[in-house]
């Protein structure tokens, strides 16, 4: 299993998906990136939240971003690439790995994106929607969720699927909620990726189970950085 970080012009910049068997661009930049602002693993701010999730607040470049994610979920990957323009984190269920899971949650940052006219959140996600169907033709399911409002903030949901993805000669289906957000500067992305059985057929989507993840997800916000602020950010968890 590998991630996809289309890094070419464009909003191609922002975009991450995951599928198999392909060659992984933003890897082929991470030895290149020398952002002097990632933010290591260990600093991400984590607190458990009523809903027996843990809210996660990052500061992805002009932005903190904070989002909610199931409480036996943890990090796995983070990285900053493409010359310092593209923030991806990945967190899966505990005891599953960067390589080996049946669940992902993705986190991901476009540096600059926002003040390009022509993108917008639905653009970037029916993007990867495409680029899903191209991947799958005879298997592609999607389902559209709509706009959403984040405090404030516009975004675009949605559900994109393949009933059969091939790794190293294994099948698996793998179906994605794909949130993509327009921030002040910057967009973000979050991707909720269930793995299940292959189907020859597309798989049904079921409009509540999804918009379900959705929900749990949230809160979602953006804040502004505040400078000196330090962990837990207070200006954007009250």
């Amino acid at each position: 299993m590998k991630k996809i970080a289309f890094l070419s012009a464009g909003i191609l910049g922002l975009c991450c998906f995951t599928f198999s068997g392909f060659a992984s661009a933003q890897s082929a930049q991470s030895a290149q990136s020398a952002y002097s602002q990632r933010v290591p693993l260990d600093t991400i701010n984590k607190y458990v939240g009523s809903n027996g999730s843990i809210k996660e607040i990052t500061p992805i470049f002009s932005q903190l971003l904070l989002v909610s994610v199931p409480g036996n979920f943890r990090s796995v990957f983070e990285n900053v690439g493409n010359a310092g323009t593209f923030y991806i984190q990945e967190s899966v269920p505990a005891g599953e790995s960067k390589s080996q899971w049946t669940q992902m949650i993705t986190q991901t940052g476009g540096k600059g994106l926002a003040s390009k006219i022509n993108i917008t959140p639905q653009f970037v996600a029916f993007d990867l929607a495409k680029r899903f169907h191209s991947v799958c033709p005879t298997s592609f399911s999607s389902l559209n969720l709509g706009e959403v409002q984040l405090s404030g903030v516009y975004a675009y949901a949605m559900v994109s699927s393949c009933g059969t993805v091939t790794e190293a000669g294994a099948s698996h289906s793998e179906s994605t909620l794909i949130v993509e957000i327009k921030g002040s500067n910057d967009y973000y992305g979050l991707q909720w990726a269930i793995r299940g059985p292959a189907s020859a057929q597309p798989i049904a989507l079921d409009e509540a189970t999804w918009r379900g993840r959705l929900q749990h997800l949230q809160p979602i916000k953006l804040c502004p950085i505040v400078p000196g602020e330090q962990m837990p950010y207070p200006s954007c968890t009250g």
